[in-house]
């Protein structure tokens, strides 16, 4: 007697393909789930980004601006060594550097602020991980931009001593060069 492997019923085909059918479909939302998060955090990380270029844009513009002004030399042709120096000409054009200088430096001011109000907008989250590659490099650009525009104090002149200041008042300051300035500063002879 042989025996002979029942052959399984239409039932247990029907389960198999079911099953199979099932593991594509979770197979296919999870596929589906992943490129709509890299497409979302895309889209969530193109504003920042774009704000950022426009800030960035905004202050390479107004500095060149302002070097295009420095390099127009509002003096030339101002002869001020002459025994009579156009004097009227001379203030108008410390008027239009004092002008160029003060709107300048509000430019200054507005990029700096709006380039800090990106930066903290460039900040990463779990949304934008994809995009953080993109986002970390126009933060150092932001960066960058923002310690180019830092205020810094200007040089203070080196403090003269007490009896150099005397010495100058009343005329014991004979000499010239640096020579002379040395020797008073480092208290050799006047």
């Amino acid at each position: 007697m042989t025996e002979t492997t029942p052959t399984p019923g239409p039932d247990v085909a029907r389960r198999r393909s079911a099953r199979r059918w099932l593991i594509i479909g979770g197979i296919a939302v999870v596929f589906l789930l992943i490129i709509g998060y890299v497409i979302g955090g895309a889209a969530a990380a193109s504003g920042p980004v774009a704000r950022a270029d426009t800030a960035l844009h905004t202050a390479v513009s107004h500095n060149n601006v302002m070097v295009d002004s420095f390099n127009n030399d509002p003096f030339k042709g101002i002869d001020l060594k002459s025994d009579n120096p156009d004097i009227p000409a001379a203030k108008t054009a410390v008027a239009t550097v004092k002008q160029g200088l003060a709107k300048w430096q509000a430019q200054v001011s507005s990029d700096r602020t709006a380039l800090q109000n990106v930066r903290s907008d460039l900040k990463g989250s779990l949304l934008t991980l994809p995009e953080q590659g993109t986002l970390d490099r126009h933060r150092q650009r932001v960066d960058a931009a923002l310690s180019a525009t830092e205020p810094t104090p200007l040089p203070t002149p080196p403090i003269m001593p007490t009896g150099m200041s005397a010495a100058r008042s009343k005329g014991e300051m004979r000499g010239s060069g640096p020579s002379r300035w040395l020797r008073v500063i480092k208290g050799g002879k006047k």
